[in-house]
């Protein structure tokens, strides 16, 4: 198996503004798709390769207690999602675009 992690979900507080930080960060479009109940921002990824989305869901937003918002033990943190990011000027670029 190539990759044990296939998918990620990352709640935001605000789609676009999350849409237009992430595209710009991530050097390619984040795709905005509409569905009947919500709207998700899609990562830039190909076929077979680890993909997500970003979200916004009333009572799921991002946090320092866990995924699900559950308390954590002292000392302990949430899991931790890295994406592949330019050099720092292209992210304090993308900090001006969603200020």
């Amino acid at each position: 198996m190539a990759n044990q992690i296939v998918w990620v979900d990352i709640p935001v507080k605000d789609l676009d503004r999350a849409i237009r930080f992430y595209s710009a960060v991530l050097g390619a479009p984040v795709k905005k798709q509409e569905f009947p109940e919500m709207a998700i921002g899609i990562l830039p990824h190909e076929d077979g390769e680890v993909g997500g989305c970003l979200y916004k869901k009333e009572g799921e937003e991002p946090s320092d207690k866990g995924p699900l918002g559950s308390p954590l033990p002292q000392g302990s943190r949430s899991s931790l999602t890295f994406l592949p990011v330019g050099p720092v000027g292209t992210m304090a670029s993308a900090m001006k675009l969603v200020q």
